[in-house]
């Protein structure tokens, strides 16, 4: 990547949601000050860590005061990532807001190579770089043999990459995204109060209602997944169907509520959601996942009461083109999710058999 010769003098606010991350802060934190732009503003939010987290935010921003800010909640209670992400934002200054996590970490010039690319890309709402992977304990099974994250490149018509990103058929670790602040609010920031955690899939399919979302294909950040992480956990829970449909059924939702884009709204209803629940349906036995799957079905004939139909007319094409089980599985292991959870059992069985 070639830097744009103008440089960009935006400012861009740094927030990094912190919760009980003492192993990994200081060296997430000495990444964003090792960067070389030179306009940038770092929000730590504190959501009521009970570790050494926020004593060592406090430290360096005792040494950096011109650079970092730490935020608590107030009381200093535990609210969830969403609403201490909405916390920094409140007091972002920055045109642009770039989300990292308190474990991960950047590499020298993300910020300043991002920005010019940005600068060259106007119309652009949504920006994210590629990925490496750190791996430890649990997060040794984080998507095996894929060492770079993102997905790249991305689909050229917007309603195609808005239900592709719905369909998480296009990825991005979080730590790399950078939004137009202003576009953010305007939407609500971040959705709190929700039973699982897909918060920015759903902020990042928004804001690519109202703009473009682009990829900088140039590797910029390393993802942290060990033991605590919550990514590997729902990887390794596989209830990754029902947190996908919640997410999808609550855009829907806002889509319609808005009147923004209600086309795209229906395309949810029409082409995601009869598949989706029945995924997310056969995902679990726990009687909570169930239980919010059915609450989301309900609330998703709110709005589409015809849902059944679809869900009967894809039941029919599934039958009419063969067997329901046979196609019905081919077409589930066809998915990309299917591959990234389950590729590399069927690889080792195979190589056992040979």
């Amino acid at each position: 990547m070639t830097a744009n010769t103008a440089e960009s003098t935006a400012l861009v606010s740094v927030i990094i949601p912190l919760y009980n991350q003492e192993r990994f802060i200081a060296a997430t934190l000495d990444s964003v000050l090792a960067q070389d732009y030179a306009t940038f503003e770092v929000l730590v939010a504190d959501d009521g860590s009970t570790d050494g987290s926020l004593a060592i935010a406090e430290d360096y921003a005792s040494h950096h005061p011109d650079r970092i800010r730490v935020l608590r909640h107030e009381g200093g209670v535990n609210r969830g990532v969403s609403a201490t992400r909405n916390l920094a934002l409140r007091e972002a200054r920055g045109e642009w807001s770039a989300f990292l996590d308190s474990d991960d970490l950047w590499y020298p010039g993300k910020l300043s190579q991002q920005m010019a690319f940005i600068q060259d890309h106007p119309e652009t709402m949504v920006c994210y770089t590629l990925s490496d992977v750190i791996r430890e304990g649990r997060g040794e099974e984080f998507i095996p043999d894929e060492d770079i994250l993102g997905s790249h490149p991305l689909p050229p018509r917007p309603r195609d990459l808005f239900l592709q990103i719905l369909l998480v058929q296009v990825n991005y670790i979080f730590s790399t995204v950078v939004v137009r602040t202003g576009q953010l609010r305007e939407i609500g920031g971040f959705e709190e109060n929700l039973p699982f955690q897909c918060e920015d899939r759903i902020m990042v399919a928004r804001m690519a209602t109202y703009g473009s979302v682009t990829c900088l294909p140039e590797v910029l950040c390393s993802y942290r997944a060990h033991d605590t992480s919550y990514t590997s956990g729902v990887l390794a829970s596989r209830t990754w169907p029902a947190i996908f449909y919640d997410g999808q059924v609550r855009l829907m939702v806002a889509l319609f509520r808005t009147g923004h884009r209600k086309e795209w709204a229906h395309d949810i209803a029409r082409y995601i959601l009869p598949v989706s629940v029945i995924r997310a349906a056969a995902c679990s036995v726990q009687p909570r996942i169930l239980g919010r799957v059915f609450l989301d079905f309900l609330w998703s004939l709110r709005y589409v009461p015809w849902i059944p139909v679809f869900m009967g007319m894809k039941l029919a094409s599934f039958v009419l083109k063969g067997h329901i089980l046979t196609r019905g599985g081919d077409y589930i292991k066809r998915t990309a999710l299917w591959k990234t959870l389950f590729g590399r059992q069927s690889e080792r069985k195979e190589e056992k058999n040979r």
